[in-house]
């Protein structure tokens, strides 16, 4: 979380950063479905949230921070627009 100029908290998202990812894939010269064999999803999946038509679930995070490891911390964008839905804190 970081603060805003009145001081009150503000939560932050992390979301795959997909032109990282992208380039991560043609740089390897990886298919996205090499790709998505490779961290235990669906093409159409991986697909989806690399065209941003879909935010990563469970098993793309899940398996992006298997694949990866640490380095997983080089994909993440952080964005302070926070769903609409997601419960904030009361702090």
């Amino acid at each position: 979380m970081t603060q805003n100029e009145c001081g009150v908290n503000k939560l932050k998202v992390a979301a795959i950063d997909t032109d990282k990812l992208k380039s991560y894939l043609e740089m390897e010269q990886l298919s996205i479905s090499d790709m998505a064999h490779s961290i235990g999803v669906s093409h159409s999946n991986l697909s989806r949230v690399l065209s941003n038509q879909r935010p990563a679930g469970g098993r793309v995070w899940g398996g992006l921070v298997g694949y990866f490891g640490r380095r997983i911390f080089e994909f993440i964008s952080y964005d302070s627009n926070v769903p609409k839905g997601t419960k904030k804190e009361a702090g």
